[in-house]
């Protein structure tokens, strides 16, 4: 951490005095640390957002650029504001991501029972599957035991009660559970 620490001052002694503090009345230094504070404040705010909104990282990217440039920002005004941003990024970033993970079971984001239709963790009722006990249809592949059969016109996966059905064996649908159908073969008559 030490090394890194010296690196930024190092580079930040290239372009501007790193050590010496802008003047009391010095309006751009103010500005370098309104900015300073304004990038910190959109890196917190970026990290929020990821928890919630899919971007693939983007806003993880991004919130890292405005929280490196508020610190490198920080130096430039000088050490002290610089060590100061460097802390409250150590600071207020992990408190961000906390946050919001503490936030997103609450989050529209996330779905929930309700939204599924069923208890937590359950699969939600199908009616048009239910529908399908009682009803026909012919085995499209082996049933050894699970397969694949058209009932009804409808391609769906199958299982068998533990039996072989070869295919194109008629089957007729038992019982459905959840998200499983269970067939058996069709007796003639």
């Amino acid at each position: 951490m030490h090394s890194i620490l010296a690196r930024v001052l190092v580079l930040g002694a290239e372009s501007a005095p790193v050590t010496e503090a802008a003047p009391p009345g010095d309006a751009a230094g103010s500005m370098t640390m309104l900015f300073a504070v304004l990038l910190l404040g959109a890196a917190v705010v970026l990290f929020f957002l990821e928890m919630f909104i899919p971007s693939m990282g983007v806003l993880t990217v991004c919130g890292l650029v405005c929280a490196v440039a508020s610190v490198w920002l920080g130096f430039r005004h000088g050490s002290g504001a610089g060590l100061t941003m460097l802390l409250l990024n150590a600071a207020l970033l992990p408190c961000a991501i906390i946050f919001a993970f503490k936030m997103l079971p609450r989050s529209p984001v996330v779905l929930d029972a309700k939204t599924l239709g069923g208890e937590p963790g359950g699969v939600p009722d199908d009616t048009e599957t239910q529908a399908l006990v009682g009803k026909s249809g012919a085995a499209v592949t082996d049933l050894r035991p699970a397969g694949k059969a058209t009932i009804e016109g409808r391609r769906v996966d199958v299982l068998t009660e533990g039996a072989y059905i070869a295919r194109g064996t008629r089957v007729a649908v038992v019982r459905v559970e959840g998200n499983r159908i269970f067939v058996r073969t069709e007796r003639a008559g």
